[in-house]
């Protein structure tokens, strides 16, 4: 059982390596090129919370003797997969916000300049 606890861990490890690194280059793309990148990355931040599952359930099999070492370690891998999530969500926040700003000015100057031609009453005799 702690062999596949194992592997599960050295797994999470690599693929946290990966997710970091990819993170961290999200703001520097633009296009599909982030938009790959945003997929990509939640297809492993979803592959991570599987490993975790798959810890946990090995963590119930082992042994009570082993099991408080193992069960910390666990702990400490969800701590380290949430701070990922929240590195993740906080520059597509930043992203999205610039876009909704940038498209508000868009449209309130367009808006502020646009000729208005009123629109003549219907009539409405039978």
């Amino acid at each position: 059982m702690s062999s596949d606890f194992e592997t599960y861990e050295q797994d999470f490890g690599t693929l946290t390596a990966e997710i970091t690194s990819r993170i961290v280059k999200i703001p520097k793309l633009a296009g599909d090129e982030k938009k790959n990148m945003v997929v990509s990355v939640e297809k492993q931040l979803e592959e991570a919370r599987e490993l975790l599952e798959q810890m946990d359930l090995e963590v119930r099999e082992i042994p009570v003797q082993s099991r408080g070492m193992h069960s910390t370690r666990l702990k400490s891998y969800k701590q380290e997969l949430e701070k990922l999530e929240k590195d993740f969500v906080s520059p597509l926040c930043i992203c999205a916000c610039l876009i909704i700003t940038t498209l508000g000015t868009i449209f309130s100057d367009e808006l502020f300049h646009a000729s208005i031609t009123p629109v003549p009453p219907l009539d409405v005799t039978v």
